[in-house]
């Protein structure tokens, strides 16, 4: 015998990985909705229920469910607005409402045909739960079977939105940098003055406008390629900044090093002192190639992930919008 399959596993076999069952059960609800306003009557005959009027004094719907048509005694009764229900209730009109050609409106969330009632035949909005069995469903509500893998599409696109904005939030508003400058030795000496010696620093804000400029494309164009592409430039503007830093930082180190031995003829003290700084200006040199790779590398590989993301949610969308044409267009 083969083994329950719910639909929150069916889900995430198209999606991955999901916690929040609420925002399950909520999509599932959502979706079964949709695609049953989409489509045509004849393919929910099997999921109608009749409910009656009995007198004409209306019938509480119960909110969650769609009133597919209406009749008196076998007459079919039209729909009206309920504005104008006066008309048709009034025996001096000449739209009064007739047993041979009722009518029914809903107000207030009541269902009423008149004259003196009849029947009417809703559709219960399912509420289908992420622990319930693909094609059984603990509620009892009836779902078609061709319904069935067009909610699972419709709520993995759904969830990959949700999941998408999860992602959005990985990605780095600016460049940021932890490593900081060693202080420099206070030396004071007539060959040697430290006082106006200031180490390079990397400009964090070199991509700034660019970081702006993505976080247009991710969150408000949604734009795959072009979030892409400036990824890519900001990559580029910051290698280049740490090239500019590194032929700054080298200029810089040689001349600690001259200093370093201006000072061995006068004081080995200071010397030491120059040359530990010296060494203090490697690491940070380091320390800042390592954060600006590891960085870069961070960017394009959220961004490499959200890409796909993306890819994929449109393919399950184009797949969900095949199947709501296909499934409508058969019952034409």
């Amino acid at each position: 015998m083969a083994l329950a399959v719910t639909y929150q596993t069916r889900i995430e076999d198209l999606i991955g990985s999901l916690s929040d069952t609420n925002a399950i059960n909520n999509t599932l609800k959502d979706i079964a909705r949709e695609i049953i306003n989409i489509l045509p009557p004849i393919l929910l005959e099997s999921m109608t229920d009749k409910i009656t009027d009995p007198d004409g004094d209306g019938i509480a719907l119960g909110g969650s469910s769609k009133i597919m048509y209406a009749d008196k005694d076998g007459y079919e009764a039209r729909q009206v607005h309920a504005k104008s229900r006066a008309r048709y209730e009034d025996n001096n009109s000449l739209f009064k409402a007739t047993t041979k050609s009722p009518v029914f409106y809903i107000y207030d969330d009541i269902g009423r045909v008149i004259p003196g009632g009849g029947d009417l035949y809703t559709i219960q909005y399912p509420r289908i739960a992420y622990d319930d069995d693909y094609q059984d469903y603990a509620n009892s509500d009836v779902v078609i079977e061709e319904m069935e893998p067009l909610i699972v599409l419709g709520a993995a696109v759904r969830l990959r939105m949700l999941q998408l904005i999860d992602k959005r939030a990985d990605f780095p508003d600016a460049l940021a940098i932890q490593a900081n400058p060693p202080d420099v030795p206070g030396i004071t000496i007539p060959e040697i003055d430290t006082t106006n010696w200031t180490a390079p620093q990397y400009d964090v804000n070199v991509a700034a406008a660019e970081f702006a400029q993505l976080a247009t494309l991710i969150d408000t164009e949604e734009d795959v390629e072009l979030a892409m592409a400036k990824i890519q430039e900001i990559s580029a503007i910051i290698q280049h900044a740490l090239n500019e830093f590194n032929e700054v930082n080298t200029v810089y180190q040689a001349y600690i090093a001259k200093a370093a031995q201006d000072a061995q003829l006068v004081s080995a003290a200071e010397s030491q002192d120059i040359q530990r700084y010296g060494a203090q200006i490697q690491v940070y040199q380091g320390d800042i190639q390592k954060e600006v790779t590891a960085f870069t590398s961070n960017l394009q590989m959220i961004g490499g992930e959200h890409s796909a993301m993306m890819q994929e949610m449109q393919a399950l969308q184009a797949q969900y919008q095949f199947g709501l044409s296909t499934l409508t267009g058969a019952a034409q």
